[in-house]
């Protein structure tokens, strides 16, 4: 869905974004994530075509995103993290009147605001003024404007920035439900704990530069070790000190009522551990390897480098 080759994107002595490659798949949910001015608006907004790259190319399923930015921004809706609203109109006049920015015909008008409130669940406030909205419901009306020319992909910058947890959770459940109905969305958020929730690939950005990017599941079997937790029901530092003698186990600590520790051999070798000890009278309640989320990725590769 979306292909960059050889980014650049320059401010006078500044290079915003520095020889950017990257591909995104089609139906995927991309966490753009990286510290404040890591270039990572600069790039959506030169995917949406509201600034232009200074070296290299944009592609939007198969589009090249400047020489036909018309057909670009037919397939794509960038929502970003400050948007206005004519808070004094209703939720319905307000979509009505995208529907005529967006040059949607007037026949379709009706079905299309109908269809886009009922999908972010808006359905009670269509002739609310914006301004009563609370943040959470603002954001759907902006996902709702966003979605009314139907687009395949969705850029939103920092979309649950300044939200209360409910509304993340709504917000969260909305994200997965474009996936389901066939949408590319990339997310751009420092709320990195609950990307890991919804997103299936990722790209860090630091200082212009994408430093890693992938699929989340991938990036997990680069890994040559395991993080394991173990739940007892008593007997927790005899469990301990059995682990801490045992071969390819570092790092045995114990946190509230679990067990952790790295492990560096194999699945057999791992299941082994639950066998032993279990046959030494250890009650386990819970045995499992704690996968890698987008947090531990940024921890990882990030040096929280800024430009």
């Amino acid at each position: 869905m979306i292909k960059t080759l050889n980014l650049y994107k320059e401010y006078e002595t500044v290079v915003a974004v520095k020889n950017l490659n990257l591909e995104i798949k089609k139906n995927s949910v991309f966490a753009l994530i990286g510290p404040n001015g890591a270039g990572k608006t600069t790039l959506l907004k030169m995917i949406s075509t509201l600034i232009e790259q200074t070296k290299g190319f944009i592609y939007v399923d198969g589009i090249e995103n400047l020489s036909k930015r018309v057909e670009a921004r037919a397939k794509l809706g960038f929502l970003p993290d400050f948007f206005y609203l004519y808070e004094d109109l209703k939720v319905r006049e307000y979509l009505e009147y995208f529907c005529y920015c967006y040059l949607i015909p007037k026949k379709e008008h009706k079905k299309r605001i109908n269809d886009v409130i009922e999908f972010v669940n808006l359905d009670v406030k269509r002739e609310d003024f914006i301004s009563t909205l609370s943040r959470g419901m603002k954001q759907r009306v902006g996902i709702a404007k966003t979605l009314l020319h139907d687009p395949e992909l969705l850029l939103l910058d920092e979309p649950a920035s300044g939200l209360d947890p409910k509304a993340r959770i709504d917000l969260r459940n909305l994200i997965k439900n474009l996936q389901k109905n066939g949408k590319t969305v990339i997310v751009s958020s420092h709320i990195l704990t609950e990307l890991s929730d919804f997103c299936d690939s990722f790209g860090l950005m630091e200082k212009g530069v994408l430093v890693k990017s992938g699929k989340i599941d991938d990036i997990h079997l680069e890994s040559q070790t395991r993080d394991v937790r173990i739940q007892v029901i008593s007997d927790i530092e005899k469990a301990h000190s059995m682990i801490k003698g045992m071969d390819n186990v570092s790092e045995v600590f114990i946190h509230q009522d679990m067990i952790n520790f790295v492990f560096s051999g194999s699945l057999e070798e791992l299941s082994e551990i639950n066998s032993y000890l279990i046959n030494q009278g250890i009650k386990v309640i819970t045995f499992y390897e704690k996968k890698k989320n987008i947090e531990d990725i940024f921890m990882k590769y990030s040096k929280n480098e800024v430009i």
